[in-house]
């Protein structure tokens, strides 16, 4: 038994003949104390152990790095014929579970009596080496493979990394050895395009994160694009964003890259930030947005695009410092009533039923009113009516524009 940092482990043998090892998982598993389960599983690997159960129901939490921990050594299991199994989720662990969508990768039994007999039939449907598992099959199918292309060379050179598949500690060693083969050679700016990526374990994301300082500090800088839902929920909960921004396109990438070489080498601006320094300078935002938490992803592709095109945008996740011990009742009616050029309004059946959302409208209501003059942009998610906002004003629907059609629109509105 292990009983330290916070976490208690016991592990139980089941069987004789191909013993089946239960381990009991209690208290929390992080950052600090993922290494004593990484002790626990290397044992069993080296002790031959190959089916594995963890009994999860007196685990209170378990971080990214835990979760990574365990599924990502789920591959060397499976080599070997055998499999990790969760058992007994608390409903706190079983969401966390589900929002990031590991079922793809392991699964999950409400007893681990249940466990146990699954893991019978597993050894039923053995045919050699070949597992007819489901999941197994989603795995072997979702190998590790990383291709680059350069994309410019003139005024300035990017590779593209596209990532497939699953990355897991093995695999974190080849990310690396790429990014340290890009030092050597002098390559600093990159994309990644995460658009086929199906998992990936704690270090991988400190491997990107390690290399971003590193290039930012020789000028140049890593970007990543195209995020699958599961993994953009990782990067969400990791809080990722304060770090890096994800890019909604390979062009919005791309045109960051431009947009900094430019700048650095000229002074150069574009159309739209000449306009905005010379007639609009009194407003700390081009751009505040209002919106509910459940239309969170909407309005960050939003605010990442918006940024991309150097438009000053307020969107809540970018201002974490800011934001840190404010009166946020005062500060919002501030930034909603004074600080921006233009409110873009999220309009769904989520924001008329939540009290910031109200909030922030109310305040730029009364802006609207005072100025008369467009202030509010509404986009519409949904057809729902919201108090104060008359039929006859000019709305943008999602019905059928795309996210990229609306910055487009944006930045076309604030060069007037």
């Amino acid at each position: 038994m292990i009983k330290s940092e916070g976490v208690e482990i016991k592990v139980n043998k089941v069987g004789k003949d191909d013993p089946i090892l239960v381990i009991q998982l209690g208290g929390y598993v992080d950052q600090a104390n993922c290494h004593l389960l990484q002790v626990v599983i290397d044992r069993c690997l080296s002790e031959q152990y190959y089916m594995i159960i963890f009994d999860v129901h007196q685990l209170v939490y378990m971080s990214s790095a835990g979760w990574g921990v365990m599924i990502g050594e789920i591959k060397r299991f499976r080599e070997k014929g055998g499999d990790i199994k969760l058992a007994n989720m608390d409903p706190a662990i079983y969401e966390i579970y589900q929002m990031l969508e590991f079922y793809h990768m392991i699964s999950e039994y409400a007893s681990v009596e249940s466990a146990l007999q699954a893991f019978e039939c597993f050894e039923v449907n053995k045919v050699g080496n070949n597992i007819t598992s489901n999941i197994t099959n989603y795995h072997l199918q979702k190998e590790f493979v990383i291709k680059y292309k350069i994309l410019s060379e003139k005024p300035i050179l990017i590779l593209l990394f596209e990532v497939r598949g699953f990355i897991d500690i093995e695999d974190n060693i080849k990310l690396k050895k790429l990014f340290t083969t890009c030092i050597q050679n002098g390559f600093y700016n990159i994309i990644i395009d995460l658009s086929n990526l199906v998992y990936m374990v704690t270090p991988g994301w400190g491997t990107i994160i390690s290399n971003i300082k590193y290039f930012r500090k020789k000028g140049g800088d890593v970007k990543v694009i195209n995020m699958r839902v599961e993994i953009r929920n990782v990067y969400k909960i990791m809080k990722l964003y304060n770090i890096f921004t994800e890019y909604v396109s390979l062009q919005h990438a791309l045109n960051s890259f431009y947009n900094k070489i430019n700048l650095n080498q000229s002074g150069y601006k574009t159309d739209h930030e000449k306009k905005v320094t010379s007639s609009h300078l009194h407003f700390k935002y081009d751009v505040a947005i209002s919106f509910a938490g459940e239309d969170r992803e909407i309005a960050e592709q939003l605010a990442t695009g918006l940024i991309e095109k150097g438009i000053k945008v307020f969107y809540d996740a970018y201002e974490t410092v800011e934001l840190w011990g404010k009166n946020l009742y005062d500060h919002f009616s501030f930034v909603f009533n004074k600080e921006a050029r233009f409110c873009v309004m999220l309009i769904s059946k989520n924001y008329t039923r939540k009290v910031w959302p109200n909030h922030e409208r109310v305040n730029a209501q009364a802006r609207a009113l005072i100025e008369n003059d467009e202030y509010i942009l509404p986009i519409r998610i949904d057809n729902t009516w919201v108090p104060g906002l008359p039929d006859t004003i000019g709305y943008i629907s999602l019905f059928d524009k795309s996210i990229g059609d609306i910055i487009d629109l944006i930045e076309k509105k604030l060069s007037i």
